[in-house]
């Protein structure tokens, strides 16, 4: 009997784990390299998840929520931040562009990626 609960609060555990880890989802972040000194309108993010998937209203980079957020040709997620907007967190000689958010199933995603910044 005590076998059996242990093995429940195990099985209990690892379900908890499961359920809170995050979906990882591949980015890339354009432009690659980021020049301080030649300032861009946007930072983008294209993502490897379907745009249909995304709630929109979830979804970060760096924490910033000002976006412009749209689906690709594929019909996968983009999301831009506004240069001005993030460029406090960027220095040389690299920064992560860490994209967050939930499906509409609510299942939290992120991914990130790391970019030269001169």
């Amino acid at each position: 009997m005590r076998t059996a609960a242990v093995l429940v609060v195990v099985l209990s555990l690892l379900v908890s784990a499961w359920a809170i880890a995050a979906l990882t989802v591949n980015i890339q972040v354009a432009p690659a390299q980021i020049v301080l000194s030649a300032p861009l309108e946007w930072i983008t993010v294209h993502a490897d998840i379907a745009y249909a998937d995304v709630d929109p209203d979830s979804v970060t980079i760096n924490g910033l929520d000002d976006l412009w957020i749209k689906s690709d040709n594929c019909g996968n997620l983009v999301a831009k931040v506004r240069f001005v907007d993030i460029v406090s967190q960027l220095s040389a000689p690299s920064a992560v562009i860490v994209l967050e958010g939930e499906t509409t199933d609510g299942e939290a995603f992120s991914g990130s990626q790391t970019v030269r910044v001169k």
